[in-house]
């Protein structure tokens, strides 16, 4: 019954305002095009880490398998070692794919994390969410070229995080706060090191915003639960991953790899 009003409303809407509807069609398959385009048209994308990531996928798929014995040889932490978003998607993919096409899929999914990111974060702002189209020019970039596609839909997940705690604060509706955990625990299992930013940027939000708004507890009781599970894994991490952060600092150099970078999207492998 709500699906079918939700259906309803948004068929309503899109009478109503024809011009938004064709725009945000237009930058959905813009985005599609930029993001999933060129991952389709190269046998092997240009990304260093992929083999590895399709690797670890591949273990995660036929774990249970004893004709594979990946339990003689791996032994699966993935409390220890919360990287999992990418992996499990795309172990679930190779169940009825290829592993090159599995991968392929599931790092298209993590980079449109970040344009989808930024809409919600603008529309938590009073913005238009098709200002997100702005994160097609980040999403290929140094970090993509290396294979970080986690850190990179990380980044994605940390600006939607704060949208929808901006909007919790601003229109509260039922449901946010469920949002906001999940949200923050699906970064957690994306890439741990960029949970903590995105406590912070939520809290600030929040803080920011209170003297217009005079909400800050729905934030906050979201915050307990993934705070706590991340406290525990700060404290049980491997030493392999308990390495020195180094010294906050801003990047602007960063910028510059957007037209760089345009060398690497035309560079496909045919073979």
């Amino acid at each position: 019954m709500r699906l079918v009003q939700l259906a309803t409303r948004s068929l309503r809407r899109a009478r109503q305002r024809p011009l938004e509807v064709l725009a945000a069609a237009l930058v959905l398959a813009t985005s599609v095009y930029v993001v999933v385009g060129l991952l389709w048209v190269a046998r092997y994308p240009l990304m260093t880490d992929l083999p590895f990531h399709t690797a670890i996928a591949s273990v995660f798929r036929h774990y249970l398998d004893d004709a594979w014995h990946f339990r003689e040889q791996f032994e699966l932490q993935p409390l220890a070692v919360p990287y999992l978003t990418t992996y499990l998607l795309a172990a679930a993919l190779m169940t009825f794919t290829s592993a090159v096409l599995a991968m392929k899929v599931a790092a298209g999914l993590m980079l449109l994390l970040l344009p989808a990111g930024l809409a919600v974060l603008c529309l938590g702002m009073r913005k238009s969410p098709l200002l997100g189209v702005a994160g097609l020019g980040l999403s290929w970039c140094g970090l993509t070229s290396w294979g970080f596609v986690n850190f990179v839909g990380a980044l994605g997940l940390f600006a939607m995080s704060v949208g929808v705690a901006l909007r919790m604060v601003d229109r509260p509706r039922p449901g946010l706060g469920a949002w906001l955990v999940g949200l923050l625990l699906l970064l957690f299992v994306t890439h741990p090191f960029r949970f903590p930013f995105a406590v912070a940027a939520v809290l600030g939000a929040a803080v920011l915003t209170y003297p217009a708004t005079r909400r800050a507890r729905p934030v906050l009781r979201s915050l307990l639960g993934p705070v706590v599970l991340f406290a525990a894994w700060w404290w049980l991490r491997p030493a392999a991953v308990a390495g020195d952060l180094g010294a906050l600092a801003l990047h602007s150099e960063r910028l510059a790899e957007i037209p760089r970078d345009r060398e690497i999207l035309c560079m496909c492998h045919h073979g």
